[in-house]
């Protein structure tokens, strides 16, 4: 093996930190909504969310026919400027549009992974430990089940006690009797 030297050492760390600096500034190099929506391939994407709110990112580079490097790239743009949720599902990249009004409980009663959380509650009677919700959605990793009840306790389909051990809903939509 060849000596190396402190001054190669510090050329190939120096080299390696202005790929770094570069992959930041491509990364950041967008700015504000404005300049986001600018782009037609972001405003789609946007479009395409709000008509399909859950929609994968797969589905998503499907619709719009193009690679789904491109979509994810274009929905953490989006995400970073809080024009769209970004989640995960059953290994499944899902982006949301940001729930600003009563629609919320709405579509989350009909999302397939936010509506098992949301009946599972209901078939507690409105009531349920963590506890029990880690039980009956035993095959949903829990990070997944966590962030889904973060979701639903920030927009306020949910509710917690004192002791953010208990979740409530507050009232079950129309839409969710079936």
């Amino acid at each position: 093996m060849a000596d190396v030297t402190v001054m190669e050492v510090d050329i190939i760390q120096l080299g390696a930190l202005m790929k770094f600096a570069g992959c930041i500034a491509l990364y950041t190099r967008m700015h504000g909504a404005e300049e986001l929506l600018a782009s037609k391939m972001r405003a789609d994407l946007l479009e395409l969310i709000r008509a399909k709110p859950g929609i994968s990112v797969v589905q998503a580079s499907q619709s719009l026919g193009v690679n789904r490097t491109t979509v994810d790239y274009h929905a953490r743009g989006l995400a970073k400027n809080h024009l769209i949720k970004r989640s995960q599902a059953g290994g499944k990249n899902l982006l949301y549009p940001p729930v600003r009004d009563e629609s919320a409980a709405a579509w989350a009663w009909e999302d397939p992974q936010y509506g098992r959380v949301l009946k599972a509650v209901a078939d507690q009677g409105g009531h349920a430990e963590r506890s029990h919700l880690r039980h009956a959605l035993d095959d949903v990793p829990e990070r997944t089940r966590n962030y889904q009840i973060r979701r639903l306790l920030d927009l306020g389909i949910l509710h917690t006690d004192h002791t953010n051990r208990v979740l409530h809903l507050p009232s079950e939509p129309a839409s969710s009797a079936t």
